[in-house]
């Protein structure tokens, strides 16, 4: 036994008893799938950003400090005002801040900052864009009646002598319907 479940809340009316019922989806009931997809896009978005050009760019900023610190550390002859005299030095020939990168974050810290946004990448592309497609293509998508059944814009039809059961038991919150029939 099949079954097709899809929320057709607003079917067509026929003007004429003998013309054929065309039923599109609710769009509250696909609306879901396309701001869960946006969602997930968008936030697969920013860890491009932040995978790519804003983390990389600060473990370049504290991979330098990191060097500078134990060179100075190195040297008994430099203290922390020539470090930071270096340092003011470095940022400027790279033309970073002279700011001096936070103590608790280290180059570590930062790479696996950069591996979390490549799982956050592939997450939010890999459900997110499933998603748009399911609502691309649930949004276009139909059924109707026919002379002798149920056809749908998936080209499946069903005769009225293979339907089994209709359930309507999400009908009258979710306008949603489950067709069981048996397939010849």
């Amino acid at each position: 036994v099949h079954h097709h479940a899809i929320s057709y809340r607003d079917a067509t009316s026929p003007e004429k008893s003998k013309m054929n019922l065309r039923a599109k989806p609710e769009s509250k009931f696909i609306l879901k799938y396309l701001l869960i997809a946006l969602g997930l896009i968008g936030f697969a978005l920013l860890s491009v950003y932040d995978g790519f050009v804003k983390y990389p760019h600060a473990l370049r900023i504290t991979q330098a400090w990191e060097k500078l610190d134990a060179e100075v550390e190195a040297d008994f002859r430099l203290n922390d005002e020539d470090k930071k005299e270096q340092w003011k030095a470095i940022a400027t020939e790279n033309g970073w801040s002279s700011r001096i990168p936070k103590r608790d974050e280290s180059s570590k810290d930062i790479e696996g900052k950069i591996v979390y946004q490549y799982f956050f990448i592939a997450l939010g592309f890999g459900v997110g864009i499933p998603m748009l497609m399911k609502y691309l293509v649930t949004k276009e998508s139909w059924i109707a009646s026919t002379e002798d059944g149920i056809e749908s814009s998936s080209g499946a039809k069903v005769k009225i002598s293979q339907i089994k059961k209709f359930d309507k038991a999400r009908w009258d919150k979710k306008g949603i319907g489950v067709l069981h029939y048996q397939a010849d």
